[in-house]
Protein backbone atom coordinates (compact mmCIF):
# COMPACT_ATOMS: atom_id res chain seq x y z
CA UNK A 1 0.00 0.00 0.00
CA UNK A 2 2.87 2.39 0.62
CA UNK A 3 3.66 2.32 -3.12
CA UNK A 4 0.31 4.00 -3.78
CA UNK A 5 1.19 6.88 -1.46
CA UNK A 6 4.89 7.23 -2.25
CA UNK A 7 6.42 5.43 -5.21
CA UNK A 8 9.98 5.85 -3.95
CA UNK A 9 9.50 3.62 -0.85
CA UNK A 10 9.61 0.21 -2.61
CA UNK A 11 12.04 -0.65 -5.40
CA UNK A 12 10.80 -2.70 -8.35
CA UNK A 13 12.45 -5.00 -10.90
CA UNK A 14 11.17 -6.49 -14.15
CA UNK A 15 10.25 -10.20 -13.95
CA UNK A 16 8.42 -12.85 -15.93
CA UNK A 17 5.78 -14.32 -13.58
CA UNK A 18 3.72 -17.46 -14.14
CA UNK A 19 1.02 -18.98 -11.95
CA UNK A 20 1.19 -22.76 -11.69
CA UNK A 21 -2.21 -24.24 -12.53
CA UNK A 22 -1.47 -27.90 -11.81
CA UNK A 23 0.44 -30.05 -9.37
CA UNK A 24 -0.44 -31.56 -6.04
CA UNK A 25 1.66 -29.13 -4.04
CA UNK A 26 2.29 -26.26 -6.46
CA UNK A 27 -1.17 -25.39 -7.86
CA UNK A 28 -1.69 -21.66 -7.40
CA UNK A 29 2.01 -20.99 -6.77
CA UNK A 30 3.55 -17.86 -8.27
CA UNK A 31 6.90 -18.45 -9.98
CA UNK A 32 9.06 -15.59 -11.21
CA UNK A 33 12.21 -15.31 -13.31
CA UNK A 34 14.42 -12.26 -13.47
CA UNK A 35 16.40 -13.57 -16.45
CA UNK A 36 15.56 -16.06 -19.19
CA UNK A 37 17.15 -19.47 -18.94
CA UNK A 38 20.41 -19.77 -20.85
CA UNK A 39 19.06 -22.69 -22.89
CA UNK A 40 16.81 -25.72 -22.60
CA UNK A 41 18.57 -28.86 -21.51
CA UNK A 42 19.10 -31.38 -24.30
CA UNK A 43 16.31 -33.81 -23.30
CA UNK A 44 13.77 -30.96 -23.29
CA UNK A 45 14.86 -29.38 -26.57
CA UNK A 46 13.40 -30.64 -29.83
CA UNK A 47 15.89 -31.55 -32.54
CA UNK A 48 14.75 -28.70 -34.82
CA UNK A 49 14.43 -26.11 -32.03
CA UNK A 50 16.91 -23.23 -32.21
CA UNK A 51 19.46 -23.05 -29.38
CA UNK A 52 18.17 -19.67 -28.08
CA UNK A 53 14.41 -20.44 -28.05
CA UNK A 54 14.24 -19.80 -24.28
CA UNK A 55 15.21 -16.15 -24.80
CA UNK A 56 12.39 -15.68 -27.35
CA UNK A 57 9.81 -17.17 -24.95
CA UNK A 58 10.88 -14.96 -22.03
CA UNK A 59 8.76 -11.81 -21.81
CA UNK A 60 8.71 -9.43 -18.86
CA UNK A 61 5.11 -9.28 -17.65
CA UNK A 62 5.34 -7.89 -14.10
CA UNK A 63 7.12 -5.40 -11.91
CA UNK A 64 8.01 -7.15 -8.65
CA UNK A 65 8.81 -5.28 -5.43
CA UNK A 66 12.26 -6.51 -4.42
CA UNK A 67 13.25 -3.98 -1.78
CA UNK A 68 12.03 -1.26 0.53
CA UNK A 69 13.53 1.92 1.93
CA UNK A 70 12.74 1.12 5.56
CA UNK A 71 13.62 4.62 6.79
CA UNK A 72 11.14 6.29 4.42
CA UNK A 73 8.49 3.67 5.17
CA UNK A 74 8.86 4.06 8.94
CA UNK A 75 8.78 7.86 8.67
CA UNK A 76 5.64 7.72 6.54
CA UNK A 77 4.00 5.25 8.93
CA UNK A 78 4.80 7.30 12.05
CA UNK A 79 3.51 10.51 10.44
CA UNK A 80 0.22 8.75 9.61
CA UNK A 81 -0.16 7.32 13.13
CA UNK A 82 0.55 10.60 14.90
CA UNK A 83 -1.49 12.89 12.59
CA UNK A 84 -4.16 15.04 14.21
CA UNK A 85 -7.69 13.90 13.44
CA UNK A 86 -10.14 16.79 13.05
CA UNK A 87 -12.86 16.69 15.68
CA UNK A 88 -16.48 16.43 14.55
CA UNK A 89 -18.25 19.56 15.75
Amino acid sequence: MSALISTDVPSFEDYHVDIKTSGSFTAGESVGWKHPPLRHSSPLRAADEPENIATHLFKVNAKVATGVDSGKFLGMRISRLTAQVPSAA
